[in-house]
């Protein structure tokens, strides 16, 4: 056994000198839904540094003070605008494989990338009835047996279809089967389950209910249902916990998240007393060096200039020029409209229109395709329902309606009937709501299931401004900009849109205490 054994440890058990604060277990290090990001510093230079490239060094630094294992909840690969542009080609790829993470979860994106050589790890990912990848993973660690299991959502049609014969199951189910194997089998020091599933309800709740799946969640349950797991380390939610020192917890089993878009990563440090946490933030890097780590002709297509000026306007204005223009945009011949995702608006670029801002306003790579619906379909679409308990729809389910010809949708969608059921319209929908993502699909009366795919509506959206022809009307705060305006002026930061500050009311300002002095003191 002693060959697993660091040399500092087997130094320090010769001498007989205090073992060091990892002495008891390794370090774990954990992050979750990188989602292709190498750095965000070339989209939004104002913002606080976030990807992999600013958390590289924090990586290597904590290998090399002692025994360490890189988890990643998945949902790594795919998302940024490299991504998006590059897939595999990208350099964030190239930099997780070359700093060799132990295990990695597959999330829902990340089924398209099982090839690559990553240490895949995924329980109830099967194929026919057998493992597709590695169920779990053995690792020898400071003269410790961590076992590592892993499992992934069963929600993942939500955003992907699945291949012939693969099938995720329940991980619930999986985690009751698996856990007590792996204690009978292997004995392990510690069991630490990865996993790919939020922990709280979320807005995908409901679109998973309306397609009869379970939701994208499991880490409170299982921690509190399956015995036996002593850190369930989870992602896909986004939400990089615990803030402080103290670890969360489900029964008694201990919780952590893993963040997103590589904003943090937390290290737990397995100590004779238990677990203690510390947070890596990433570090800043010169802007020239994170160009340098970019290809020159990603940075050729951000910075391109689409040929127009954005005026100041409100977000509302603004949000509704671009869902005008994005319907516009992908009019095609024969069809009758369009229901296209509603555009939400953070912040925008006053000046100047440069490709990357598209990316701001359709940051999905969802392309759109032709489906016929009934006037059923269009009313409901047009009024989705409030899930049952509340009082407002989902948002992810509205839609921005835009049809060639006026279309009286007043009806309640349950009492349409007779020929204005069965005659057709051809509408355009996005990919994300004929997955399923938003709920929407089910609502819909359709034969089959649909195909997706094609251009995403960034593109549409691009190749309609560079073809200069007229503009929606709501689009007063775009107006046409040569190569010459190009030349003068950079290109803009990015601006917040903030609401106006309130007049101070009266008696504003500074309070003072009406206290005596001696009184202020010993209070």
């Amino acid at each position: 056994m002693f060959r697993f054994l660091s040399p500092v440890l087997l130094t320090a058990l010769g001498l007989g000198l205090a073992l060091p604060a990892w002495a008891a277990g390794p370090v774990f290090l954990f992050g979750s839904d990188l989602k292709g990001q190498l750095s965000n510093q070339i989209q939004n230079p104002q913002s606080p540094p976030a990807g992999l490239l600013h958390l590289k060094d924090q990586i290597l630094a904590q290998r090399a003070q002692g025994p360490t294992l890189w988890l990643d909840g998945g949902e790594s690969l795919e998302g940024s605008p490299l991504s998006q542009e590059l897939g595999e080609q990208s350099p964030f790829v190239a930099l997780f494989l070359s700093l060799k993470p132990d295990v990695v979860v597959p999330g829902e994106r990340d089924l398209a990338h099982l090839k690559l050589p990553l240490p895949w790890t995924a329980a109830n990912l099967t194929l026919e009835g057998q493992p597709l990848v590695p169920p779990y993973r053995v690792f020898e660690r400071a003269g410790k047996k961590i076992v590592v299991l892993g499992l992934i959502h069963s929600a993942s049609s939500l955003w992907r279809t699945l291949p012939p014969g693969w099938k995720i199951e329940e991980p619930l189910e999986s985690a009751r089967h698996w856990v007590p194997l792996l204690r009978a089998q292997e004995h392990p020091d510690r069991l630490v389950l990865v996993l790919h599933a939020g922990r709280y309800e979320d807005r995908d709740q409901e679109a998973a209910q309306l397609l009869k799946t379970k939701p994208p969640l499991g880490a409170q349950a299982i921690g509190e249902q399956v015995p036996g797991i002593d850190l369930i380390l989870h992602g896909h939610d986004g939400w990089l916990y615990p803030k402080g020192p103290n670890l969360a917890y489900a029964g008694t089993t201990a919780l952590a998240g893993g963040g997103s878009l590589g904003r943090g990563m937390l290290a737990l440090d397995w100590e004779e007393k238990g677990w203690s946490l510390r947070q890596l933030a990433p570090r800043p890097l010169p802007l020239e060096a994170v160009k340098a780590a970019f290809p020159p002709a990603f940075l050729e297509l951000w910075s391109r200039p689409l040929g127009w000026r954005i005026r100041k306007s409100s977000k509302v204005k603004l949000a509704a020029c671009l869902n005008s223009l994005a319907a516009l945009a992908v009019k095609q011949p024969g069809a009758f409209g369009s229901a296209l995702p509603e555009v939400y608006l953070k912040g925008s670029r006053f000046g100047l229109l440069y490709y990357a801002q598209l990316y701001d306003w359709f940051p999905f790579p969802d392309g759109v395709q032709t489906l016929a619906l009934s006037k059923r379909d269009l009313s409901l679409l047009a009024r989705p329902a409030a899930p049952f308990g509340r009082r407002k729809a989902n948002p992810a389910r509205r839609v921005f309606l835009s049809l060639s010809s006026p279309l009286d949708l007043s009806l309640d969608p349950w009492l349409v009937s007779g020929s204005d059921q069965e005659r057709r319209y051809k509408i355009l929908l996005s990919d994300y709501h004929l997955r399923g993502g938003s709920g929407i699909l089910p609502m819909l009366f359709l034969p089959a299931q649909p195909e997706v795919g094609g251009k995403p509506l960034r593109t549409w959206v691009s190749l309609y401004l560079q073809s200069h022809q007229p503009l929606p009307p709501s689009c007063t705060m775009l107006e046409p900009a040569g190569p010459e305006a190009y030349q003068m002026r950079p290109r803009p930061k990015q601006v917040r849109l903030a609401k106006k500050p309130k007049s101070p009311g009266k008696g504003a300002g500074k309070r003072t205490s009406t206290k005596p002095a001696e009184s202020r003191e010993k209070s």
